[in-house]
């Protein structure tokens, strides 16, 4: 990810409590202080996971991590995402929809 020193600026740095996943939070605060994206369609890296990698060494804590997200940026993930940020990274805008009619009553789930 390539940004600007100002935006970097603005979006409050990195959070020094997470110990992994620290670019999700710092790319939540960078789109919440007004910062823009654009997807470029070509790989411009490989991420290469080994035995020793940060990815592998903070799995354990991944639960800790989204609770800490959810709890930093509550307002932004019911804005975008319906909901807090699941555990499983797939399809959190769906759960979070189908999770809300159910509580609602327009969705019985068969006993």
């Amino acid at each position: 990810m390539t940004y600007r020193k100002a935006d970097w600026e603005k979006a409050g740095v990195y959070c020094p409590e997470l110990l992994g996943r620290e670019d999700w939070d710092f790319w939540i605060s960078m789109q919440k202080s007004g910062g823009r994206f654009i997807r470029i369609p070509e790989v411009g890296f490989h991420y290469r996971v080994t035995g020793n990698s940060k990815r592998k060494r903070t799995r354990q804590l991944k639960k800790e991590i989204i609770d800490t997200l959810n709890k930093r940026h509550a307002v932004y993930s019911e804005e975008q995402l319906g909901g807090a940020l699941r555990y499983s990274r797939t399809w959190p805008k769906l759960i979070n929809t189908i999770d809300k009619k159910i509580k609602q009553g327009k969705y019985k789930l068969k006993q």
